[in-house]
């Protein structure tokens, strides 16, 4: 069902014509109610099928093929010293709903191929922002001795543009603030999700969460950890991706039937009790078929969630599984700026901080430093949950997430509900649902089906298998808030070689946690028909 407010444009845009609308995005005018905040820089309209060539650390596009729209790019100040490039894309056939996306890594770019390829194409006015600084999504330098800067990227940007941003999108329609809002973002953009949820629960209706970067002094801590158990290069932990897809073979020999399937993949890998001592070296073997001590060690310890010598609980655990990542993930030959940078330059201040003296004293340093600043782990969420906003979530995540635990997303939901369930007389799921993918890395991508709607995917060229609610994420979403259809699961496609130009490989239903995918012991399992949710 169309929204009123969506077919209204529809119906202008088939009456007036591109003209129309070319002539609206050149006479754009931000409304006086932006005042100081945002300073209009371009608006550029783009006919259908124009070419589009845009760029930046964010994410880039180059098509002939994108719908018609007016790009509107925005300078915008938050307050502090700081300064934000946003930009807002209206498409001329717009379905009267406003979708911002998140960013990647340390952000520093407004990422395009969402704006694209989630956004436009789906009839969404769409936003996207740098984070209040320019960099590649690996650098952190831009936040030493600048605690504006942090704050900027760690919610203000992201708030100060979508209010704005909305103005845009009602001054440009004329519609007022008739209309829903909603969010996709994974990692930095799943913890930029979580922290609108949490610190400003008006922002929107609807928000898609994806392997969520939330609890970063944890995570950045855990990262360097994990690293350290296989370093260094070629010691005796060390472990190659040759000797990861060993260990990967053996995972499926011990565990691949557990869930009735043998198809390379674990359903559900809590499943699995991995014994990699199986695979110890036995006197005059050849290493390279085989583990040596330093190697059971390393990955016992990596497939155990990381506590500190006193019993602090500071992260969870890599799964059996995804091991084809994790040598080009977290275990590579040292950590990247992406974890170390976190410790320099936003907790220590400290350009040469050497990562292999992390100690729990650091740790505590960042807890007490970045709590509800960049960690979004605020459980309560009465306010974006309860009426009258009556807010949603889907939160998503990959069980072979290489770059963070998929734990990560199970330990907030289950600190979520429990703060609710304490707090509250609300149903978790009328407001909040979890959905792990078997097989997926982070945010798309492995070996298990992963191309649902959600960010980056599309522009990853691993789209949605069909545009409805049931395969795709976003979709989902709009339906939950919108008509009051709660996904009980959704359907994900792998397409072979993770390109959808080269056709489907499988589909399966990806369920709402706690249930579990369920084989029904008969049906081909390369189709999600043949699986339920339990």
């Amino acid at each position: 069902m169309i929204p009123l407010l969506s077919a209204f444009w529809i119906l202008l845009c088939a009456l007036g014509g591109a003209t129309a609308w070319q002539a609206e995005c050149a006479a754009f005018a931000l409304p006086s109610s932006v005042g100081s905040s945002g300073t209009l820089i371009a608006a550029t309209y783009y006919p259908a099928g124009a070419l589009v060539n845009v760029t930046s650390s964010g994410g880039a596009v180059l098509s002939s093929a994108l719908p018609a729209f007016c790009r509107v790019q925005l300078i915008i100040n938050t307050g502090s010293r700081n300064l934000t490039n946003t930009e807002v894309w209206l498409p001329d056939a717009w379905d009267g709903r406003f979708l911002a996306v998140g960013n990647g890594g340390w952000s520093g770019g407004v990422v395009y191929s969402d704006l694209a390829y989630s956004g436009i194409v789906n009839g969404h006015a769409s936003m996207s922002t740098d984070g209040g600084h320019s960099s590649s999504s690996l650098d952190g330098s831009w936040a030493l001795n600048d605690p504006p800067a942090i704050i900027d990227y760690a919610y203000l940007s992201v708030h100060t543009s979508v209010v704005i941003a909305k103005e845009v999108v009602g001054a440009y329609y004329g519609s007022g603030g008739g209309f829903k809002s909603y969010w996709l973002g994974c990692s930095t953009g799943g913890r930029q999700g979580l922290m609108s949820v949490q610190r400003y629960p008006d922002d929107f209706d609807g928000v898609v969460v994806g392997s969520p970067a939330n609890w970063i002094s944890h995570l950045q801590a855990w990262s360097v950890h994990v690293n350290l158990l296989v370093s260094p290069q070629n010691g005796p932990s060390w472990i190659s991706a040759a000797t990861w897809a060993l260990v990967h073979q053996e995972v499926l020999n011990q565990c691949d039937g557990l869930d009735g399937v043998v198809d390379g993949l674990l359903n559900d890998p809590r499943r699995c009790f991995f014994r990699p001592e199986v695979l110890a070296c036995r006197p005059g073997q050849n290493t390279s078929t085989c583990l040596s001590s330093g190697q059971i060690g390393a990955i016992q310890k990596l497939y155990a969630d990381y506590y500190e010598t006193n019993g602090t609980y500071i992260f969870g655990r890599l799964e059996p599984g995804g091991e084809l990542a994790y040598e080009t993930g977290l275990l590579g030959p040292a950590p990247v700026e992406l974890n170390t940078d976190y410790f320099k330059y936003m907790v220590l201040n400290d350009s040469n901080w050497d990562y292999t003296t992390l100690n729990y004293s650091t740790i505590q340093l960042a807890d007490l430093i970045d709590t509800y600043r960049l960690d979004a782990v605020n459980p309560d969420i009465r306010g974006f949950a309860a009426s009258p906003h009556n807010g949603k979530v889907i939160h998503y995540v990959g069980w072979a997430d290489q770059l963070i635990s998929p734990h990560n997303s199970l330990y907030y939901y289950e600190q979520m509900t429990t703060a609710m369930n304490l707090n509250t007389a609300m149903n978790v799921d009328d407001y909040y649902r979890l959905f792990p993918a078997p097989g997926m890395t982070h945010c798309s991508g492995g070996d298990g089906p992963n191309g649902f709607g959600g960010e980056g995917q599309s522009a990853a060229g691993q789209p949605p298998l069909l545009p409805d609610a049931e395969h795709d994420v976003l979709r989902a979403m709009i339906q939950w808030v919108e008509q009051g259809q709660a996904p009980e699961y959704f359907i994900a496609t792998k397409y072979v070689n993770n390109n959808v130009s080269a056709g489907v490989q499988m589909t399966r239903p990806l369920c709402k946690f706690p249930t579990e995918i369920v084989y029904n012991g008969y049906g081909d399992t390369n189709n999600a028909g043949s699986f339920y949710c339990a």
